[in-house]
């Protein structure tokens, strides 16, 4: 629980040095363009890119290596405005010639906003605010409900804040992340 198609990936591929693909934005990116000559690649596209990142990822060798590759010419040449002319790809990309040519227009945003959720005024979504709760369990050993909220947020209102606090914790409870006896939660 907890690690979903990405992770899973990136764990074999790296650690386990599996002949996997990981897909992410870049590599989504990077292999849209070169595999199926979308300039600008979504999330629909991704089963169609780990289908033909198969034939990509050499047979034998090291092929472990190509995904870190990739990440590295999706950080420095292929990204969101290209720079084809230096890439090493150029020949066999099927965007490329739509991008040297100034034939791509460019979007201002290529990747959905996040549908996180968010409590109130706060500045970060709530799963920043549940990691916060979990390391502080970690580090004290067992905190008491009263304590949670001015220890992860340091605008806690009480009178505001109390059922997000309590709304939180409970979900860490249900999902197995934490145990709660009476007032006090415990890893």
């Amino acid at each position: 629980k907890g690690i979903g198609p990405y992770t899973a990936a990136a764990i074999s591929a790296f650690a386990q040095k599996a002949r996997v693909m990981p897909i992410d934005t870049n590599i989504r990116r990077v292999l849209g363009r070169l595999l199926l000559g979308k300039p600008f690649s979504d999330f629909k596209d991704d089963a169609a890119i780990q289908k033909k990142s198969q034939w990509f990822l050499p047979r034998q060798g090291a092929y472990y290596d190509v995904p870190q590759a990739l990440f590295d010419l999706a950080t420095n040449i292929c990204t969101k405005v290209p720079n084809c002319s230096q890439c090493p790809l150029r020949q066999n990309c099927r965007s490329a010639k739509l991008f040297l040519k100034k034939e791509v227009i460019i979007p201002k945003k290529t990747t959905p906003s996040s549908k996180e959720l968010h409590h109130r005024n706060k500045p970060y979504p709530n799963r920043i605010y549940r990691g916060r709760i979990l390391q502080m369990v970690r580090e004290k050993g067992s905190v008491a409900l009263k304590d949670v909220g001015t220890w992860i947020d340091k605008d806690f209102d009480p009178k505001q804040d109390k059922m997000w606090i309590l709304d939180l914790t409970q979900r860490l409870c249900k999902e197995g992340f934490l145990k709660q006896k009476g007032t006090h939660f415990s890893l």
